[in-house]
């Protein structure tokens, strides 16, 4: 996933506002309100702005990620992580209101971080200051990765990390616990994963 993001930065360079790429496939609410171009709530995740956004969320990420999916499956995480942040991205864009633009995969990377907080919740003891450890941990995480530098999307990441932390309370379930072992459901999410993005790029370039 990681190699893939950078072989696709390959091709779509930085960001400006005159590259195909950016113009069809950036997040821009008033686009996704105004005219139903809900795509881009997906295509967005797979843009940066440079070199360094890119790096930056491929080594915390592709951390991140190795390590859920080890508790999940790579079908249910991949699959969980895309729908978390794109309804992140959704909130965030409810949010700001029609002037706002946004790309990058960091919204996704704070969904894992909330699924991996609260799935370490369950079945530990329910008590006292036990029941906001991954709020906590969550929030942690936020001040100190997601609330600073010059591009930053900061509701991006908010939203991510609540809708993350959802996710993670449903993922925990002993239900999902019997999916995870199921290859055929693992295959079916991963190939659901895959055509999510395929044909949110179509709709972008058709």
């Amino acid at each position: 996933l990681m190699g893939a993001m950078a072989l696709f930065y390959g091709v779509t360079g930085p960001w400006s506002d005159n590259s195909f790429w950016f113009s069809r496939g950036a997040g821009d609410a008033e686009a996704i309100l105004r005219h139903g171009e809900w795509y881009r709530l997906v295509t967005a995740l797979t843009l940066h702005a440079d070199s360094v956004h890119l790096l930056g969320n491929c080594f915390l990420g592709g951390f991140l990620c190795h390590f859920f999916c080890r508790l999940t499956g790579n079908g249910l995480g991949l699959l969980s992580m895309l729908l978390t942040a794109t309804m992140g991205n959704l909130l965030n864009v409810l949010v700001h209101g029609a002037n706002h633009r946004f790309i990058g995969f960091s919204t996704a990377v704070f969904a894992i971080i909330g699924m991996l907080a609260m799935m370490n919740r369950h079945g530990r003891a329910d008590t006292g200051y036990l029941r906001l450890m991954p709020f906590m941990a969550g929030a942690a995480l936020l001040a100190m990765l997601g609330s600073s530098g010059e591009r930053t999307d900061l509701g991006a990441h908010l939203f991510g990390l609540c809708c993350g932390l959802a996710a993670g309370w449903l993922l925990g379930k002993k239900s999902f616990l019997t999916l995870r072992h199921s290859v055929t459901f693992q295959t079916a999410a991963f190939l659901i994963f895959l055509a999510a993005i395929f044909l949110a790029w179509q709709g972008a370039l058709a």
